[in-house]
């Protein structure tokens, strides 16, 4: 069983609506998995340093991590998370890949 971690953005003041992108997973026993979001035509969260670059920027004009559950996540947490689930462990499915720090991301949208 795993958990996955959401960035809202452009989130409404009234009524707290917010555009959503999908980060990625965490597993038991597994790496985290990014998921190779494309936020721009052309532009793609494709390996970690673009994906912290954007969520460091994202969280500092108010967008907040949230994980399936609807709990907040702070940036340093999530973080953490992501080191502590890289260090030793599985990588994890055929079919994904790999950036040149060793994260591993998928393209698809997985659940």
């Amino acid at each position: 069983m795993g958990t996955n971690y959401y960035l809202h953005r452009n989130i409404c003041i009234r009524c707290h609506r917010s555009d959503i992108i999908h980060i990625g997973k965490s597993s038991g026993g597994w790496v985290f998995v990014f998921y190779a979001a494309e936020i721009e035509d052309d532009y793609k969260l494709d390996t970690y340093e673009k994906w912290t670059n954007f969520l460091i920027a994202e969280v500092n004009i108010g967008s907040k991590i949230m994980n399936e559950y609807n709990e907040k996540v702070s940036l340093e947490v999530f973080l953490n998370l992501v080191a502590e689930k890289q260090c030793g462990k599985k990588h994890n499915f055929d079919g994904n890949f790999i950036d040149k720090g060793g994260y591993n991301f998928w393209d698809n949208e997985f659940s």
